[in-house]
């Protein structure tokens, strides 16, 4: 989904150039889309849980549930509301 995005983003002329703008003004390197999409690839299971553990483990969440649904059952002890 993400590179199937980023190919089909960069495929107007005006989005290829702000994308080469961006990388110009902030001083990024000019990188392909062949170096992103392998970039893409490259991104293992493991880096991917390590980011979420550090996301998701530093502090508590907060959920928030638009009517009723019973699969959301969760009790103001939970959420440390209480």
């Amino acid at each position: 989904h993400l590179k199937g995005s980023l190919m089909l983003g960069l495929e107007s002329t005006s989005s290829r150039m702000s994308h080469l703008a961006r990388q110009d003004i902030y001083g990024d390197e000019s990188e392909t889309l062949d170096s992103m999409l392998s970039a893409i690839d490259d991104v293992s299971e493991e880096a991917v849980m390590r980011v979420a553990h550090h996301l998701f483990s530093s502090g508590p969440l907060a959920l928030t549930v638009l009517g009723g649904d019973p699969r959301c059952a969760v009790t103001a002890e939970q959420l440390s509301l209480a």
